[in-house]
């Protein structure tokens, strides 16, 4: 987990897409993770808050690594799946 103690996160709604500078950030615009109603995804970075990310309207606030894990495992990012009968 070292690795990922200067990790920061942001959820960006994707209509801000073509604004994202993609340099910036850790993500390839072809694999981004995506709410479950494609109106949102994540980018991470290590350090300060990308410059192309902190002027998106749509930008959330930074997540840690470990507040991102707790976001994404909610109904917003993951189907609701009934347990086999």
């Amino acid at each position: 987990m070292r690795g990922q103690d200067n990790r920061n996160y942001v959820i960006v709604g994707s209509v801000d897409i073509g604004l994202v500078d993609f340099s910036e950030v850790m993500e390839d615009p072809n694999y981004l993770k995506y709410s479950l109603d494609g109106t949102r995804f994540i980018v991470k970075y290590d350090g300060s808050m990308p410059f192309s990310i902190s002027y998106l309207p749509s930008a959330s606030y930074e997540f840690t690594h470990s507040e991102i894990l707790s976001e994404i495992a909610t109904d917003f990012w993951q189907p609701d799946i009934d347990p086999v009968e």
